[in-house]
């Protein structure tokens, strides 16, 4: 146009064609940039940055670590893939494979949108979350969205880990698993010392037992995905095919009824006859209290508080005592949060002579039913059992 010969003027119209190639020309780039393509990559945000995070390992109560983060301006990308790569390096240090997941200390997996912890467990390998149980009275929330409920889980012992949850469960499902047990009930056992895996009855035990196969009852199987949410363990994940959830044990104590102290975990020493070529072990009780009782059947942990060696087994006085009482559970660990797997290069699993050490055991853990006086106690447990604790043979 500005070229145009011969015309000494230029018209109207050619003005206005001017500003129609100038506004189409604007119209183009305005719409490119507002219907562009999508943009296919992750959103990555920008977090508040702490100056570090501690690192602990799983159900420790000292840090073994201290991550400094890489702010910019008070901010942080990519927190979470830099953890990975700082513990990865530390998993060589340590002697592990790398790292697996990381927990906050209610158990909840720290995800990448996640806010930048202060505070994390880090698990290694195969290891399983444990409560840390550093001071008596800390409260654990916990969310399970089976029945999309919040429960606290309490501390009342630090050695040996033990920590109580109220109304997990509802009297009607009690009553349930009740009924349904009535017509099975056997004469409790104990395990035979020695190198035979037999179990008989004993004065020691003179409670009833049933068992409730998950597969089987609705009941049992959705205390059993309540368990799984509450200690902070997926039971089915194929990432973890060395836990075994044993079927519910239900169990009832009438009148001076008990089961004197004694540990849930199988010595390898002391029940050779009851080790599996896996090297299973029992690793977590889960025990439900299904109903009140007026007075006694209280679960005992005599060396809670009290580190002197058992001598007396029939002793309910010694150590702290959790009451039954209906909708109530409590959970103990019976292996060291440390040791759960073997190592053939490991001091924890094996002696020098190349014999099964015990030292994953925790021999703490000491508990007893005490005697009913009054009323009859119904209960139920699950036992979380890990293969490989011990070296297989």
């Amino acid at each position: 146009y500005f070229r145009a010969t011969n015309r000494k003027r230029k018209s109207p119209a050619d003005f206005l064609l001017c500003l129609s190639m100038i506004a189409l020309t604007v119209g183009s780039i305005v719409f490119m940039l507002y219907f562009r393509l999508p943009d296919k990559r992750p959103i990555r945000r920008l977090q508040p940055c702490p100056e570090s995070t501690d690192v602990y390992a799983v159900g420790s109560c000292e840090k073994f670590m201290t991550h400094v983060h890489n702010c910019k301006s008070g901010m942080i990308e990519d927190w979470h893939r830099d953890m990975e790569k700082a513990l990865n390096r530390e998993a060589v240090i340590l002697g592990k494979s790398g790292l697996r997941e990381l927990r906050l200390e209610n158990g909840k997996a720290v995800t990448p949108d996640a806010p930048v912890p202060e505070k994390v467990f880090a698990l290694f390998d195969r290891d399983l979350f444990v409560f840390p149980t550093c001071d008596v009275g800390t409260e654990y929330p916990v969310h399970l969205p089976s029945i999309n409920a919040n429960v606290n889980v309490t501390v009342v012992s630090t050695s040996p880990r033990v920590l109580v949850v109220e109304n997990l469960f509802t009297p009607a499902e009690a009553e349930e698993i009740i009924t349904t047990a009535k017509g099975k009930m056997q004469p409790s056992t104990v395990s035979m010392e020695g190198s035979e895996a037999k179990s008989f009855t004993q004065s020691s035990r003179t409670s009833s037992t049933a068992w409730l196969n998950p597969g089987h009852y609705a009941v049992s199987a959705a205390l059993r995905q309540r368990v799984s949410e509450l200690i902070g363990i997926d039971f089915d994940n194929a990432d973890t095919p060395h836990i075994v959830v044993e079927e519910m044990q239900v169990l009832r104590y009438e009148h001076k009824q008990h089961y004197h102290i004694h540990h849930d975990y199988f010595d390898p020493v002391l029940h050779s006859g009851f080790l599996q070529q896996d090297g299973r072990n029992r690793f977590i009780t889960v025990l439900f209290y299904l109903s009140d009782v007026e007075e006694g059947g209280e679960t005992a942990f005599p060396m809670a508080g009290d580190p002197r060696p058992v001598t007396d087994y029939t002793d309910c006085s010694r150590g702290i005592r959790v009451a039954p009482k209906l909708g109530r559970v409590a959970i103990f660990y019976s292996l060291h949060p440390e040791r759960q797997q073997y190592s053939s290069s490991s001091k924890l699993t094996q002696n020098k002579d190349g014999s099964l050490s015990t030292e994953a055991l925790d021999v703490s853990s000491w508990h007893s039913g005490c005697d009913v006086f009054n009323g009859t106690k119904w209960a139920a447990n699950y036992w979380i059992t890990l293969k490989g604790v011990h070296a297989p043979y």
